[in-house]
């Protein structure tokens, strides 16, 4: 049975396209009539994998077992309390080129911590991620107001959300279901949220063996998130 987690409603992030716009978020040119021309523009079609909650010693590697199967980069919001249970899997997330972020050391609810409560949350698990700790930092349950925003930039952290919930850690959701929110609500520079911590992850991880031969197909192409 999967944990259930209280989560906020689908994120929507605002994207600039065209003039103005950052590299990742830059508009698809229109196809030109070359081959060539045309490979560069589905190239650029980029989608950013997340899990969060994890590592987990059961999952995680079978996710990436699929990701490598298919090329496809990731990155894996941790905490830090995983991260300690489980430091061969966290090695192995960062040999095999994915991205390492916190996810807090206990996933915390950070909007009813304190100050000193919540920032030792990240800078735990900042630690404990050691030599793998990038700068970014998911808050559990997408939980964050003004405040936290202000502790976790303190913490030398920025704050990352998604814009594509998979809804994964419902217990109604089926891999059919997982599946249908990513297609349907991917587009160019989504960030997508998934999950490889908790309990059983087994219709997350046979939605993604469809998610990412799907989204291949439509010319997407699988990156850690920029700026971490």
């Amino acid at each position: 049975m999967r944990r259930v987690a209280v989560t906020v409603s689908t994120i929507f992030l605002t994207w600039v396209v065209g003039f103005g716009s950052s590299p990742v978020q830059a508009a698809v040119p229109p196809l030109a009539a070359s081959p060539q021309a045309s490979k560069v523009a589905v190239a650029r079609r980029t989608v950013y994998l997340t899990f969060d909650d994890g590592p987990s010693a059961t999952w995680t590697p079978r996710y990436l077992a699929v990701l490598e199967k298919y090329g496809a980069k990731a990155t894996f919001f941790a905490t830090g309390a995983n991260v300690r249970a489980h430091p061969r899997t966290t090695a192995r997330i960062h040999r095999e080129g994915h991205l390492l972020a916190n996810h807090t050391w206990s996933h915390a609810n950070l909007t009813r911590l304190s100050k000193g409560a919540a920032k030792s949350q990240l800078t735990r698990t900042q630690s404990a991620l050691g030599p793998y700790k990038t700068h970014c930092m998911r808050p559990p349950y997408g939980a964050t107001n003004t405040t936290v925003r202000r502790w976790t930039k303190e913490a030398g952290l920025k704050t990352v959300l998604w814009d594509v919930d998979t809804r994964d850690w419902e217990d109604s959701q089926t891999a059919t279901g997982i599946y249908n929110r990513v297609i349907r609500g991917v587009h160019n520079g989504s960030t997508v949220l998934m999950h490889d911590g908790g309990n059983s992850q087994r219709d997350t991880l046979a939605a993604l063996k469809r998610i990412l031969p799907k989204l291949k197909s439509m010319g997407y192409v699988f990156k850690v998130l920029p700026d971490c």
